[in-house]
């Protein structure tokens, strides 16, 4: 079934992997509706719940700090209570059980438990990601670290290695990856990868990287692709720093064992006048990040009938272009559906709308930019080339004697859906009627502007890491860089001297 299994460590995954798991849902289709051209079967898990009755539920993990998940339960409506093992038979005295105040669910949530229709979300009303979850999950997806609180300030979860720590205390105490992740991947018939969606540049980033080593003895060459969420908020400059040296550290080591690393800012620059955001909402924030990432990874779980179908390691292959270019930039363009005639891309038209690749200390930079392309995979949701264009592109591509970037480009009729859970980030592309499904084009690319974004990360944090850790950080995060410049640098010096 070629089944993708997920991983969510932190508050920026989670609210990014609500919006996701969201929109897988509202792709089922029920009696007397036309067959949905995604593949439930590939990021759903069947099973039974209490009553008896078949359950579906995503092949997911979820890990949260305490007071991370808000009103969300591990019992929910589909499996009932059972009494925890590990503490049967400990203790035969009496005992007085002290319980913290449940979180009370969001009005949200209440009419959705009810069966009436949601009153609409906003920033203020959104406190957790699970306040506008439509989703429910298995008892065993639910996994909280007890041992540090969200937003604390007395210990706070920020530092690189602080994460790493916890991750190597409990996996020595509990073998997360057997507990946690194991029985979800024996489910599976033929696994196609695993996509981790996790905070990069705090401590989660340290956690991720632990996961990940775990991950890779255990699943050999799987493809498995990392979203690295990087915070785009303005901070102190304390703080700033911090975060640049643990997106610095995860990208060097991440980067040596994922089969692809995607940095994601919560806050692209510029934004198109047709994007509209509150940045201080992770609500926000992290909807504009999943419309992206949802997009890039749909031909993944369409059926295998479907002419857009393409796996993990088949777009690999189109942006890595057979080199060892593992760190790939995400961009996006998003438009109604209606007006794409409008719009259509002209020669001169090469870049998308939104840019998600972190920006260098020194600035954004322009999208406009010129840079070299390496390779690139193409997802477009809706007629946003004539199908004989986007087949003749990856044909071309694939040609004996091509020797420029290779090109992957996927058409669907699938467009993205705005739920009632997703907030009005793209209204003024949705008519007065309502919030129409929109058409949208992304890009995972391996050019030029990677390796210059690396070399000013590492400039900057070679000066704020510890002279112990210097060199090897510095030195990998160089070597990286030389993936993105050997060949056509060479040759560009060719014909300089031959002019």
């Amino acid at each position: 079934m070629h089944e993708i299994l997920t991983l969510q460590l932190g508050q920026q995954s989670n609210y990014l992997a609500t919006h996701f798991w969201n929109t897988q849902e509202s792709y089922f289709t029920y009696g007397g509706q036309d067959e949905s051209l995604v593949d439930h079967d590939i990021h759903f898990r069947p099973g039974i719940g209490a009553d008896g009755s078949e359950t579906y539920t995503p092949r997911t993990v979820i890990y949260d700090l305490k007071g991370g998940f808000g009103s969300l339960r591990k019992i929910n409506a589909l499996y009932a209570a059972e009494e925890d093992p590990v503490f049967q038979g400990l203790w035969n005295g009496p005992t007085v059980p002290h319980r913290q105040t449940p979180i009370p669910p969001s009005t949200y949530q209440q009419h959705l438990d009810a069966g009436l229709d949601p009153p609409p979300l906003t920033t203020s009303s959104v406190r957790y990601w699970s306040d506008y979850n439509r989703v429910f999950y298995h008892p065993k997806s639910i996994v909280q670290i007890a041992e540090y609180e969200l937003q604390s300030q007395l210990v706070p979860f920020e530092q690189w290695d602080v994460g790493e720590e916890l991750f190597i205390n409990l996996d020595r105490e509990h073998d997360l990856l057997d507990r946690d992740l194991r029985p979800f991947a024996e489910e599976c018939d033929q696994l196609q990868g695993l996509q981790v969606i996790a905070g990069v540049d705090d401590a989660w980033g340290g956690f991720a990287t632990k996961y990940l080593e775990r991950m890779r003895d255990e699943f050999g060459k799987a493809s498995i692709w990392i979203w690295g969420l990087v915070d785009g908020n303005e901070a102190a400059r304390e703080k700033r720093l911090q975060r640049l040296v643990n997106s610095a550290k995860s990208m060097q080591q991440i980067t040596a064992l994922a089969s692809v690393y995607v940095p994601m800012t919560s806050i692209p620059s510029p934004l198109p006048s047709y994007a509209k955001m509150d940045n201080s909402s992770l609500w926000h924030t992290s909807a504009l990040q999943a419309t992206a990432l949802e997009s890039m990874t749909l031909p993944g779980r369409l059926r295998t009938v479907a002419e857009a179908r393409a796996t993990f390691a088949d777009l690999e292959v189109a942006f890595t272009n057979h080199g060892n270019r593992k760190i790939a930039s995400l961009g996006m363009s998003v438009a109604n559906a209606d007006q794409l005639k409008e719009r259509m891309r002209t020669d001169d038209e090469e870049t998308l709308d939104i840019s998600l690749l972190p920006s260098s200390p020194q600035g954004p930079q322009r999208l406009g930019s010129k840079a070299h392309l390496f390779g690139s995979a193409e997802v477009l949701r809706g007629p946003w080339e004539p199908d004989q264009d986007v087949e003749g592109a990856t044909l071309e591509s694939k040609g004996r004697f091509h020797t420029g970037p290779t090109i992957r480009k996927c058409q669907t009729a699938q467009l993205f859906p705005q739920l009632s859970s997703f907030p009005p980030i793209f209204a003024t592309l949705s008519p007065e009627s309502g919030a129409t499904p929109l058409a949208v084009r992304t890009s995972l690319s391996t050019s030029s502007i990677v390796s210059d974004r690396i070399r000013a990360m590492s400039a900057t944090a070679r000066r704020f890491v510890g002279l112990a850790e210097r060199e090897a950080l510095c030195n990998g995060l160089e070597e990286i860089c030389d993936e993105y410049v050997e060949g056509w640098e060479s040759e560009s010096d060719d014909d300089d001297d031959e002019a």
